[in-house]
């Protein structure tokens, strides 16, 4: 492995890095849609009528598109991210052992060293 600054473990951290700012994210749309919706809630009893159910009906969609469209692409792009990180892994991992058994073949001396 390449250490963290670099190669698959710096592609891995990045690629972990975003797959948590796609979680918050999801999270933070979701909070921020609850919010203006509670905040509405003034507007909407102050209202009366179509005024008012006008206003419930533009909260209910922005948090049906929040809660049902948006966040969850922001979680499935986060869960794709922490499967190519596993991945990349599993890839370095299978060159890491591939590479220990060559040296291991060659007794450690090195392929040229056995030729």
């Amino acid at each position: 492995m390449f250490g963290s600054t670099g190669g698959i473990d710096g592609d891995v951290d990045a690629m972990l890095r975003q797959a948590k700012t796609s979680s918050e994210t999801a999270t933070n749309l979701q909070n921020s849609s609850q919010h203006v919706t509670s905040a509405g809630v003034d507007l909407r009893s102050a209202s009366s009528g179509r005024w008012a159910d006008g206003f419930a009906d533009a909260d209910q969609g922005r948090q049906t598109v929040v809660d049902h469209h948006l966040a969850p692409k922001y979680v499935a792009a986060s869960d794709a991210m922490h499967r190519g990180a596993g991945g990349y892994q599993d890839a370095d991992d299978a060159a890491n052992q591939e590479a220990n058994r060559v040296t291991y073949q060659a007794g450690g001396f090195g392929i040229s060293d056995r030729i």
